[in-house]
């Protein structure tokens, strides 16, 4: 079960549909004087994704908002899916809360997300 937490506060939504969480590489292909091309690579980054959270009700939807209004780290566990724990922060975009179009009692809420450690 996915569990969002942080100091005093938690989130249990009942799914996050789809589970992905995007790792940019850090490649970059230049292109020499000579014509011929160089890769300079980093290593990849940190994760980031807008994770769709599953929820029952539209309180629901209000304690999540209220829960991710916070700007301390948070962290993301789920034994079942997830090999450790992602520390993250919420990320650049919207919080978006959309009413489930296949069973329109439960709710959907995009929440934009960015890995802080590793």
């Amino acid at each position: 079960m996915p569990t969002f937490t942080r100091a005093g506060a938690v989130l249990v939504p009942l799914l996050i549909l789809p589970y992905a969480l995007d790792r940019p590489t850090g490649s970059t292909v230049h292109t020499l004087e000579d014509g011929s091309t160089a890769v300079t690579s980093t290593g990849t980054g940190k994760r980031a994704s807008t994770l769709n959270l599953l929820l029952d009700t539209r309180a629901d939807v209000a304690a999540a908002e209220a829960f991710f209004s916070d700007p301390a780290p948070f962290t993301l566990a789920d034994a079942a899916v997830l090999p450790s724990p992602v520390l993250a922060t919420l990320g650049a975009g919207y919080l978006t809360a959309t009413l489930d179009p296949l069973t329109r009692r439960h709710w959907i809420l995009a929440v934009p997300i960015v890995e802080v450690g590793a």
